[in-house]
């Protein structure tokens, strides 16, 4: 790439949206084994704050006071030695995914020069390494959509059919944790 040169997200085609999902997954088999293992751990995540927050009720974790300090590192490294332990790991993990998951997605735009083209426009290094990590997030939000997760079951075969369910199992799992932490905190609530 010239260094006048600057690049721009372009789609042709048909079917727009379907080739901009389809080359968010990535050509290369790591690509699609992150993207769906990616989404286990983001679906795990989920479980893990839903069963935190359970515990946390019926241990009573949860009143006034006892959660003031999970805003401060001091406060979330003390949880780490109390009934917040799996609620800590799983908030822990959701915050860890967003940046893996950018990565992630930062691997395919870079290999692949997914719908880069360039424009002719003399703009800096800095503004195209922008531009790249521009496209590079709105892969991972787009990472996250059901048309992704198709392609990349089709693509690992029987290994991303396993990946597909499991990741429904634990959304499955992950709500059910939620509604029974509500169910709870209404059930103990002035005990809570």
């Amino acid at each position: 790439m010239a260094a006048s040169d600057s690049v721009a997200p372009v789609v042709n085609g048909d079917n727009d949206e379907g080739r901009v999902a389809y080359a968010s997954v990535g050509d290369r088999p790591r690509q699609v084994w992150s993207l769906m293992l990616i989404r286990c751990a983001r679906r795990s995540a989920a479980l893990l704050i839903g069963v935190g927050a359970c515990i946390a009720i019926v241990a009573g974790s949860l009143r006034p006071g006892t959660t003031e300090d999970l805003g401060t590192p001091q406060g979330f490294f003390n949880s780490l030695s109390s009934p917040l332990l799996v609620l800590a790991i799983g908030i822990a993990l959701r915050i860890v995914i967003a940046p893996v998951a950018l990565l992630a997605a930062g691997d395919v735009v870079w290999t692949t020069g997914a719908h880069l083209v360039l424009t002719g426009d003399p703009r800096s290094g800095l503004s195209r390494l922008l531009d790249r990590y521009h496209v590079a997030n709105s892969y991972r939000s787009l990472r996250w959509s059901a048309a992704t997760r198709v392609i990349a079951r089709s693509r690992l075969g029987g290994a991303g059919r396993f990946l597909w369910l499991l990741e429904a199992a634990l959304r499955t799992l992950a709500w059910t944790s939620v509604g029974v932490a509500l169910i709870l905190l209404l059930a103990l609530g002035s005990d809570a």
